[in-house]
């Protein structure tokens, strides 16, 4: 593990400590397994980028997780977790609060991808990063939207958590809202393996086209367990919602395997649908 001793949280675990992402791309790059801890929050400015080309990457918050940054790493592993339940988290050096990860406008692209805490939220944006005037959403595949995200990033005002290998979400509340602006969509993606434990789900599109609130599985095997699940309408989509260019969308869109119980028993209703509907018509034959 990269070292620092004047950084080492053990030693001040109530001070405020600043880190450039010069500093953190430097270890990254060396192939260390970063882990930046706090007893309440760890926040990653507006503005800042962090690019590395491996290593692994560990945010643990006592409270909260928030970023407004763009961690563009898809060689590096990233793990965040904001718990309170934590070992080494000391209540008596932790603000009040919900131990929340927060992601408001910009995205986040690692290897593999674990994100832990009481509470998940995605916020769409409502101009392009860059400040330039808003572009018309463009319908595309949403393999190939992220695959040229991967090339050349984008200037969609989108908000996502992308995992290149795997995407692991654990919390009591998922929240994606879609922003204002086209394209401004909040996702949760992944191009491999794809699981989300969570008791409340909560999907809200936004205003403009392609603000999609989502879920995509766009390979591997996609596993989605909860409780509950508002603004999921059918839950399941059947096209790929990039594809459209009319409204903007909520759900779960998977192109690999689907392991889910209560997503399996709708797949199930409407296959016995279909055979009730082909039985009929040979009774009318």
């Amino acid at each position: 593990m990269y070292k620092r001793q004047d950084l080492l949280f053990s030693n001040t675990p109530d001070g405020d400590f600043v880190l450039t992402t010069g500093a953190i791309q430097n270890a990254l790059n060396a192939g260390a397994n970063l882990i930046l801890q706090a007893n309440n929050d760890i926040v990653i400015q507006k503005g800042a980028v962090l690019t590395a080309t491996g290593g692994s990457l560990t945010l643990n918050a006592g409270r909260s997780v928030i970023v407004n940054g763009l961690l563009n790493m898809k060689d590096t592993d990233i793990t965040i977790l904001a718990n309170q339940n934590q070992a080494g988290v000391s209540l008596d050096n932790r603000a009040s609060g919900v131990s929340e990860f927060a992601l408001f406008d910009p995205q986040i692209i690692g290897r593999k991808v674990e994100i832990s805490a009481e509470a998940v939220s995605l916020t769409g944006g409502d101009a392009p990063l860059d400040g330039s005037a808003p572009l018309a959403w463009e319908p595309v595949s949403s393999t190939d939207f992220f695959e040229s995200v991967l090339r050349e990033g984008t200037r969609y005002p989108a908000t996502f958590v992308l995992g290149t290998q795997s995407l692991t979400v654990e919390a009591d509340t998922v929240s994606l809202h879609g922003g204002t602006a086209p394209g401004a969509f909040a996702a949760l993606v992944s191009f491999g393996d794809f699981s989300v434990n969570a008791s409340a789900i909560t999907l809200t599109p936004g205003t403009a086209l392609g603000a999609h609130a989502l879920f995509l599985g766009l390979g591997g095997v996609g596993e989605f367990t909860f409780d509950s699940c508002a603004g999921c309408g059918n839950e399941l989509l059947f096209t790929d919602p990039f594809l459209d260019g009319n409204v903007a969308l909520s759900g779960f869109f998977i192109s690999g395997i689907l392991q889910n119980p209560a997503i399996d028993s709708i797949l199930a209703m409407l296959d016995r649908d279909e055979e009730d509907e082909d039985e009929k018509k040979k009774r009318c034959n």
